[in-house]
């Protein structure tokens, strides 16, 4: 394994930790300044990072006593220089005394290098489809 792919692979790890801890100034450290998200959420897209900052603020401030735990599966990265891509599957579980939820989604994340080591330059979330009845599959 690369340097670089081991790199991204930590920043993979900050983000599933950071997430579990609901630290929201860490999750958005994550991503730089001009990060463009495309969501399979409602919002659907996220331009820069204060777009991105309201949606991981009210998300982590708002699970009460729910825990997510971040699990990513079948993770697969491209580097080039500056740049690298990664695509897996992201499972996000949400567990709390009364509450046990889950969905699994496909993502795709390009770093960019700078000063500020590598961050999440863009991130595309999706779902299959189920042509029966053309919903999301939350897997």
């Amino acid at each position: 394994m690369s340097e670089t792919e081991q790199a991204i692979r930590q920043v993979l790890d900050q983000y599933k930790h950071r997430v579990h801890a609901k630290d929201v100034d860490g999750v958005l450290a994550l991503y730089t300044e001009d990060v463009r998200v495309f969501d399979a959420w409602a919002h659907q897209q996220h331009d820069g990072k204060a777009a991105l900052a309201s949606m991981v603020t009210q998300w982590l401030t708002t699970l009460g006593d729910v825990v997510v735990t971040v699990e990513v599966d079948d993770v697969r990265i491209l580097t080039s220089g500056d740049l690298a891509v990664a695509h897996m599957f992201v499972q996000y579980r949400g567990d709390s005394a009364t509450t046990h939820n889950a969905m699994k989604d496909r993502q795709t994340w390009a770093f960019r290098h700078g000063a500020q080591g590598w961050q999440i330059a863009h991130a595309h979330s999706s779902l299959p489809m189920d042509p029966a009845t053309t919903k999301g599959m939350f897997g």
